[in-house]
């Protein structure tokens, strides 16, 4: 996690499944925003309600994508607290599973 160097041993002991886990999401969903808000969001928005200048533009997108970040922050919690609590739910050991699949980038 976060470019540590780890053995294979070190890499089966994950004390806080969980904490990997929401950390993962959370990373994940602040890209999105980001990325959304800069690529897709922001270019449509001042498309359609001028003025369509590069700077502008590029403003724009970077507010959008400030803003889809910050967005991602609580987002990527609520997410994942929401897919562990419905209908099946993940128990400790599906946690155990996605942080050990995380790991190792098995899909």
């Amino acid at each position: 996690m976060l470019g540590q160097k780890l053995t294979d041993d070190e890499m089966r002991v994950i004390k806080h499944p969980a904490v990997e886990l929401y950390t993962h999401v959370t990373f994940k969903t602040i890209q999105a925003g980001a990325l959304l808000g800069m690529v897709v969001i922001a270019p449509v928005f001042r498309l359609a309600a001028g003025p369509h200048t590069l700077l502008v533009i590029k403003e724009t997108a970077l507010r959008y994508g400030r803003n889809g970040a910050i967005i991602g922050i609580p987002l990527g919690p609520l997410m994942t607290y929401a897919k562990a609590t419905s209908g099946e739910g993940i128990n400790d050991d599906g946690m155990f599973d996605r942080a050990y699949r995380l790991r190792y980038e098995i899909k």
